[in-house]
């Protein structure tokens, strides 16, 4: 569904997490590198970026066709989901006895904010949004880590609420995610506006759920494709 003004009739934005408000920074390998150096590893924090960043892509396809046993959608499977992206991404490079021990390390500790930034469009537009009285949310496949990570980033004060994939059971693109905020908050779809940076997962469950929807794309990756809803360059174009 495509509006001219992008706020009109919308009550409530919903906004995905990663790569919609956040980003890693710095790289996953450089992150993943470094923790391991605490275990007397010098590893390549280029290769170890390339085979994280591949596998990643590979094993977050491969779930997005999941619904019921979506391991975004849990706990226990997304821990478990994670560990395995990990071990096949660098698994190779560490003994054995160190795998679980390294692993645990990076996983809890890409909770903290330290490890994240956010975009230079998000504040501009929470601010405007805000203005305009629009109630805001956060609807991320995460985990609960997420809670620190937005926490720690500042960002938790500015949100009614954050709903975590895994705590609601729910993942995109999955409209259940949709249903369960349309709920929980007491609104029809007509008054929801979500933005997300993932066309398989953000636009599919919105347009599933009957929810307007945007696509961020700040580095054009959908540039060449047929697009049913409208892309945005930069999240202050909302605003517009």
């Amino acid at each position: 569904m495509i509006r001219k003004k992008y706020l009109d009739g919308i009550d409530v934005v919903s906004l995905d997490a990663g790569f919609t408000l956040i980003y890693p920074e710095p790289p996953v390998g450089h992150a993943y590198a470094s923790m391991a150096a605490r275990f007397g590893y010098r590893l390549s924090e280029r290769e170890v970026h390339s085979r994280f960043v591949k596998v990643w892509l590979e094993r977050n396809a491969q779930n997005r066709d999941l619904r019921a046993d979506n391991a975004m959608a849990d706990e226990a499977r997304s821990y478990h989901w994670w560990k395995k992206i990990f071990i096949d991404s660098i698994g190779d490079m560490l003994a054995p006895e160190d795998i679980d021990p390294v692993f645990q390390v990076c996983f809890e500790e890409y909770a903290q904010g330290k490890y994240w930034a956010i975009y230079p469009d998000v504040l501009p537009l929470l601010s405007g949004l805000k203005e305009r009285g629009c109630r805001l949310v956060v609807m991320s496949n995460w985990d609960r880590r997420l809670h620190r990570t937005l926490q720690d980033l500042g960002l938790t004060p500015l949100f009614e609420k954050v709903y975590i994939s895994t705590l609601i059971g729910y993942a995109k693109p999955d409209p259940a995610v949709f249903h369960h905020i349309i709920a929980d908050l007491g609104v029809p779809a007509s008054s929801i506006l979500h933005i997300g940076d993932s066309l398989e997962e953000d636009m599919a469950a919105a347009k599933e759920a009957g929810i307007c929807s945007l696509l961020i794309d700040r580095q054009g990756k959908y540039s060449s494709f047929p697009i049913q809803v409208p892309v945005l360059s930069s999240l202050t174009q909302v605003l517009e």
